[in-house]
């Protein structure tokens, strides 16, 4: 009976603080609540190399949430949150010598995985896969319904350069998906960093200038003798 008719508005900071046991060096954000809903205008969120900018809000009735996040994030900093994933696997096989920018939406319903969805831009620049460089990688994203949509990303490593109109991982029918992929970049890199097996699939071939690739089509996930 009271929750309804509170009313709050106020700022909050904290340094060398923890959340979910996970530490973090600041956090500072306005703050209001009416109507069951939390309004967060200005969050700011710095773990070690960390940056973020957020904005967003939450409403107790429903549970649905919206955030606007911008900045750049250490991906070293979701480790704790993955352990009981397959995702931590990505920690070993990528390494990042600068850190990943992001500006995305995400809204979703609180404790509902399969709700969540997100679009917006991220960029990478100077990585590695499996210990092969890259130079840089930039895309628009969507996610919903556990389907991945990378949409006209573009790649470069030198003059050597990978494009599409659209990437899908779809993780229900555990597919990737290729729209009008080009590539003038060398097969080598990029097939060792997709996995040793199909790089020892391509390793017996060699070219002495990168050839100029087309694709379309899908490959999955995991089997590839598995349709």
């Amino acid at each position: 009976e009271v929750q309804p008719t509170i009313r709050l508005n106020g700022a909050l900071a904290i340094t060398n603080g923890m959340t979910s046991g996970i530490a973090v060096d600041l956090v500072r954000t306005h703050f209001s609540y009416s109507n069951l809903v939390w309004q967060l205008p200005d969050l700011a969120v710095v773990k070690s190399k960390s940056r973020l900018a957020l904005s967003g809000n939450e409403d107790d009735a429903t549970k649905n949430y919206y955030w606007h996040i911008r900045g750049v994030l250490d991906p070293e900093a979701a480790r704790p949150y993955l352990t009981a994933s397959n995702a931590v696997r990505g920690f070993e096989i990528m390494k990042f010598t600068e850190l990943p920018a992001l500006d995305v939406e995400v809204s979703g319903r609180l404790y509902d995985y399969d709700s969540i969805a997100a679009s917006g831009r991220v960029a990478l620049t100077n990585f590695a896969v499996r210990g092969e460089a890259f130079g840089d990688v930039a895309s628009a994203l969507n996610y919903t319904n556990r389907v991945l949509e990378f949409l006209n990303p573009q790649m470069h490593t030198g003059a050597q350069m990978m494009t599409a109109d659209k990437v899908v991982l779809d993780f229900n029918r555990r597919l990737i998906q290729f729209t009008n992929g080009f590539s003038t970049a060398d097969p080598g890199p990029v097939t060792r960093a997709i996995g040793p097996k199909t790089g020892r699939v391509v390793a017996p071939y060699h070219f002495l200038q990168p050839p100029t690739v087309l694709v379309n089509g899908q490959l999955p996930l995991r089997d590839m003798n598995g349709g």
